[in-house]
């Protein structure tokens, strides 16, 4: 009788820039991921594959990292995603990476992708894209805060969530958010020199308004380099009202503008002054 094929449980992230691996990078990031486990994890390299074995205990997860696009036809893939940024990482993407069960997993289906997402979450920097569910989908884009919910093994509701719409029409007269902006200012310091120790999969950005003919618009930044009050980054929301800008799109913003700032250090989120405001 024949064995029924077994069904993929794995997650991708679709890169701008292909990601280089060896059995050091892999163990390092399976390290982080799964410090306090009750066996610590092992990477192994497979002779011949562009694939590395992590062993969990009795669980063997499977990292691989492909320097070319997952689809032969992006642009038709990309017509059937419904989000921006899903549909824009298809068509972008240039490599992969994916984190894979390997043989057989007692785990119910969410606590296996959360395991999943866990490694996967190390690998995620600034040339990922977007993530892909496989082996169906949903392909959605890549954004800074699903490290800690990936670090929480709780990648089945970054998928479910979907792109979190981070722009934000604030009050001008506020003087809660405008408290937020001076404190967000005050204490930049702090933001430039966890950014200047920074590692892979800690997402740093800065808010900023962005203008365009009597509109403004209240936007995030993820940080890809800080020179003198100069931030570069690219923008992490779809604009509405800025014709001229589209999310993914490398931006700047200098000191004087930065309304408000945040970072992720492992499962904890650092500023977001304004937020904090907005919700009280």
């Amino acid at each position: 009788m024949a064995t029924a094929p077994q069904q993929i449980t794995a997650i991708a992230l679709l890169l701008a820039t292909p990601k280089s691996l060896d059995r050091e990078t892999v163990q390092r990031a399976a390290d982080f991921a799964f410090h306090g486990a009750p066996k610590p994890p092992t990477a192994t390299a497979i002779t011949g594959k562009p694939l590395f074995r992590v062993a969990l205990g009795p669980l063997q997860l499977g990292v691989i990292s492909v320097p070319q696009p997952y689809f032969k036809n992006a642009a038709a893939i990309a017509n059937q995603i419904s989000n921006v940024a899903g549909r824009m990482a298809a068509i972008q993407h240039k490599a992969w990476l994916s984190v894979d069960l390997i043989g057989q997993s007692p785990l119910a289906p969410d606590a296996l992708l959360g395991l999943i997402g866990q490694l996967l979450a190390e690998f995620c920097d600034e040339s990922a894209l977007g993530l892909m569910r496989l082996p169906k989908g949903p392909i959605i884009g890549y954004d800074f805060s699903f490290i800690p919910m990936l670090r929480g093994r709780k990648a089945a509701q970054v998928f479910s969530r979907g792109n979190p719409d981070r722009t934000v029409n604030l009050p001008a007269d506020s003087e809660a958010l405008g408290r937020a902006t001076q404190e967000a200012r005050e204490r930049w310091p702090e933001f430039v020199a966890a950014f200047e120790v920074r590692r892979a999969g800690e997402g740093f950005a800065v808010k900023k308004a962005f203008r365009n003919e009597g509109k403004v618009e209240h936007m995030w930044i993820e940080v890809t380099a800080i020179e003198g009050e100069t931030i570069h980054g690219r923008l992490a929301n779809e604009p509405k009202h800025i014709p001229f800008l589209k999310i993914k799109d490398f931006t700047t913003a200098q000191l004087d503008e930065v309304e408000d700032w945040l970072y992720l250090r492992g499962k904890e989120q650092v500023g977001g002054f304004q937020a904090r405001a907005l919700k009280r």
